[in-house]
């Protein structure tokens, strides 16, 4: 992440996010599907520009942290 932008209070997300990933380039169908069905994928399919613990290490603000967030264990 760039550390270069200040925290703007007005553009804050409220609400839960978890495995949040970006990619450089479209993911093909059998990617998308393996992600959204299989708990272990999401662990192998890390995005390539953006990654959850990219996130997870930047977090600015009053941020309540859930580790592990228990995703894994429902499946």
């Amino acid at each position: 992440m760039t550390g270069d932008l200040e925290f703007d209070n007005q553009r804050t997300f409220y609400g839960e996010i978890t495995l949040l990933n970006i990619w450089q380039k479209i993911l093909p169908d059998h990617d998308l599907h393996l992600l959204a069905n299989d708990c272990h994928a999401q662990r192998r399919l890390c995005g390539d520009a953006v990654t959850w613990m990219d996130f997870v290490n930047d977090i600015k603000g009053e941020v309540k942290i859930h580790w592990p967030s228990g995703i894994f264990s429902i499946f």
